[in-house]
């Protein structure tokens, strides 16, 4: 059975999330994560008028929209919020741990009060599930702080977040991931890594919580925005590539584990941002040992050749490496479907 492992970039979402660098559309739009902070900022702001939230809600309103507008000013003068994030761990500013705070925010309020959800995840799921069971020779990276894919596991196994401390005693999700939610073992068979954490995730005495990344989306608004303003954690689990700390070692450890056993490598909406380079680098060379790895490039604009430029490719994994500019539905080789 073929090993698969997929890698997911921020493309992966933007039917639903922005970018993290601003770009400009056909039709004009400057769509990307700063921009995107300061359309929220303002549509938190007419929440407020229209006293839709009280008490501690509105706090949480009023304390996020001063984060979003001061984070979206000064991201502004960089290429990227990858690049603000860079300049800050450079100068050792206690700013970096306040970016943060406003990435989880934004991806949380986005994703719960706002219901932005790509259904290409539901679709992908659906279409290589096995009876609730997920194939057991697929792997996941992604370099989202979105849980899109916990939200679409959801709607096949719902994982109790109820008790964090023994595995045992709960049900346990259908993608088990990294950092997970309770405790974790290194050795442990994650089958999805998030390099950059999740947003919404908090460590506390050496175990993971996040009350939010299933929460119903059918309750209404105001019950979702006290939920979130309850239960958003200022623990900043969120991490950069770049940051030299236990979670970044053993996310890329997992990574660099899974890749070294893969296939065929898909790469869906990820264009390989400089900030990130050294990360994917390793991950890169750890799989084109295999010469007979096949590479499947999914993104309407970064193309086989970029990729190839981006990173010193052997020539005999050149010759087997795809680009589909489609990007409709994430792409499903054939050896997955056979399965």
């Amino acid at each position: 059975m073929k090993k698969i492992t997929y890698l997911f970039g921020a493309g992966a979402s933007c039917k639903e999330l922005p970018l993290a660098k601003d770009i400009i559309s056909k039709s004009g739009q400057i769509y990307g994560l700063s921009t995107s902070m300061l359309y929220l900022a303002r549509e938190l702001k007419e929440l407020d008028k229209r006293g839709f939230v009280k008490d501690k809600p509105i706090e949480f309103i009023n304390n996020t929209i001063t984060k979003l507008e001061t984070v979206q000013k000064k991201a502004s003068e960089y290429d990227s919020i990858d690049d603000y994030a860079k300049y800050l761990f450079i100068n050792k500013s206690p700013e970096l741990e306040e970016l943060k705070i406003v990435l989880a925010r934004f991806f949380i309020i986005k994703q719960l009060y706002y219901r932005k959800f790509d259904k290409r995840y539901s679709t992908f799921l659906n279409k290589i599930l096995r009876i609730k069971l997920f194939p057991t020779n697929v792997n996941i990276l992604t370099w989202n702080y979105d849980f899109q894919m916990q939200i679409a596991a959801g709607k096949f196994i719902k994982e109790d977040v109820s008790s964090t401390e023994n595995a045992n005693r709960r049900k346990l999700p259908l993608i088990n991931y990294f950092p997970p939610i309770g405790r974790y073992d290194k050795n442990d068979n994650f089958q999805m890594v998030h390099l950059n954490g999740i947003a919404g995730h908090s460590l506390n005495k050496n175990y993971f919580t996040n009350n939010l990344i299933y929460f119903d989306l059918n309750e209404s608004k105001e019950t979702i925005f006290d939920w979130i303003s309850k239960n958003s954690q200022e623990d900043r689990t969120i991490t950069f590539a770049w940051e030299d700390n236990e979670i970044n070692k053993t996310a890329l450890n997992i990574a660099k584990n899974i890749v070294s056993q893969t296939d065929i490598f898909i790469i869906i909406g990820y264009s390989f941002p400089d900030p990130n380079y050294n990360t994917d680098n390793q991950i890169i060379q750890t799989i084109v040992q295999n010469s007979y790895v096949k590479i499947y490039y999914q993104n309407p604009v970064f193309n086989k050749e970029n990729f190839m430029d981006r990173f010193e490719i052997p020539k005999q994994v050149s010759n087997n490496i795809v680009w589909y500019e489609n990007t409709e539905q994430f792409y499903i080789p054939t050896e997955l479907l056979r399965n």
